[in-house]
């Protein structure tokens, strides 16, 4: 811990910036395993705030390794903190704090992100899964392939905020009156429901605290989709679903069949529409 709080004293940018990033792509060559989740935390937040500072000086040398480092320290800033959500939710109380480090450096940063939400859905894990979903935003398709895993005996209700819509868009279940989010708004109405009463039925927590928070939405905003779904596709896969509940003779068939023409737009409660499509 005293080795964390000489670092980000450090009065050296670039020799800071540089054991931060050591401390990414080579752990097992640092003192990575005598640290705690928060002095990692600190180490990275602090790199991350003095490469801010350095981008926006009048005359910025190494410019790009700068760029890199930002983005690289940004990354890993946002996953300690899903890791930190998903560690308090699971309450692995048998690691201790130098081992959570070791663990979050040594796997689970180098896990995708996807791969981590397929297997909270494939266990029903819908916390987690809403925080994975809500944190790390995941193209129409991969969400599709994603909510294909939770089992049939989960109730809709637990996750029906994280069912698509067009366009990379979502419906939250209580928001007062429908209209759609983007991943962003997604995320921080999640956050505002975090601070409010159990709104989704389950005691979710999206972020670690305000730091968190906006780090997260700087990241959000900046995410581009480089893969689209189209109105048919999305449709057809809510055709499928269905059916699989149908044959699974699931009770929850007419809900969800309720909650994907919803988010289709094919029903028409004088609150919102979609434009006509052809599938």
């Amino acid at each position: 811990e005293r080795d964390a709080q000489a670092l980000v004293l450090v009065s050296n940018d670039k020799y800071m910036i540089d054991q931060a990033i050591q401390l990414i792509h080579n752990p097992e060559n640092s003192t990575a395993r005598n640290l705690d989740l928060n002095s990692l935390r600190d180490i990275f937040r602090e790199a991350a705030s003095r490469c801010d500072r350095l981008s926006k000086g009048k005359s910025v040398p190494d410019e790009d390794y700068f760029s890199s480092s930002a983005r690289k320290l940004g990354e890993t800033i946002t996953k300690l903190g899903t890791f930190q959500l998903l560690m308090k939710h699971l309450a692995n109380a048998g690691l201790a704090p130098e081992q959570q480090a070791r663990r979050f450096l040594f796997y689970f940063h180098h896990e995708s992100t996807s791969t981590l939400a397929s297997e909270a859905a494939f266990s029903g894990d819908v916390i987690a899964l809403t925080i994975l979903i809500s944190r790390h935003p995941l193209s129409t398709l991969k969400l599709m392939k994603v909510l294909e895993e939770l089992p049939f005996e989960i109730e809709l209700s637990t996750y029906a905020s994280l069912l698509p819509c067009p366009e990379n868009k979502f419906l939250p279940r209580h928001q007062h009156g429908p209209s759609l989010l983007d991943q962003t708004q997604l995320f921080e109405y999640l956050c505002k429901v975090q601070h409010q009463s159990n709104h989704l039925g389950l005691v979710t927590h999206i972020c670690t605290d305000d730091f968190d928070k906006e780090h997260v939405v700087t990241s959000l905003m900046n995410w581009e989709c480089d893969e689209t779904v189209t109105y048919g596709e999305l449709a057809a896969w809510y055709r499928k679903l269905v059916c699989a509940h149908v044959h699974a003779g699931n009770k929850q068939v007419q809900d969800l069949c309720e909650a994907g023409l919803i988010r289709l737009g094919a029903v028409d409660n004088g609150k919102f529409t979609f434009p006509t499509r052809e599938c």
